[in-house]
């Protein structure tokens, strides 16, 4: 991925692969390349499905952030948090920060003792447990690609429509299994 350039040269992915249901819903909706030309490689096409991705993840951030209860961090844990590309990317496009947690990988199972750990009163309470945790390494959007990621977003919002129209029209001619 790290040979296509921010924006895969104008190839977008949808990641609907089983419908949507935040921020909008849509069962029937299904996944897609827009843009897709013979002088896309498999670097722009995976480049296209982290941004994808992301450009989904930003618009349920953006749906659901009202004013002043934005949220400005987001914390990375499990086996993508380890790819600093996919994090980088989560950063530029969502224009948030993100933390990749400590032992980001085993952050679920750690989390679940320390929760644990307040149960039976080894800690005190759940914000102990934010001191306990610390952040590996912190990910900031890039400046250079903001206006990019926006143009992409609007992209993103304005083709659902048509996609949604498109996946139900496909949902009537689907053979039953």
């Amino acid at each position: 991925m790290a040979r296509a350039e921010p924006g895969a040269r104008g190839l977008l992915f949808f990641p609907w692969m089983f419908g949507e249901r935040t921020p909008v819903p849509d069962t029937l909706l299904r996944g897609a390349f827009v843009g897709l030309s013979l002088e896309h490689d498999r670097s722009h096409l995976a480049r296209a499905v982290f941004e994808g991705v992301a450009l989904n993840l930003r618009w349920i951030l953006d749906a659901f952030g009202a004013p002043g209860r934005e949220c400005r961090t987001l914390r990375a844990v499990g086996g993508g948090a380890t790819s600093d590309e996919w994090l980088q990317t989560l950063a530029d496009v969502t224009g948030r920060n993100i933390d990749r947690m400590e032992n980001a990988r085993l952050a679920g199972a750690i989390g679940c003792a320390l929760t644990g750990a307040v149960a039976v009163g080894a800690l005190p309470d759940m914000r102990a447990i934010k001191k306990v945790i610390g952040v590996a390494r912190r990910f900031r959007p890039r400046a250079e690609h903001a206006q990019l990621h926006a143009a992409q977003l609007d992209s993103f919002r304005e083709l659902y429509s048509a996609l949604s129209r498109a996946g139900r029209r496909a949902a009537a001619f689907r053979l039953p299994r």
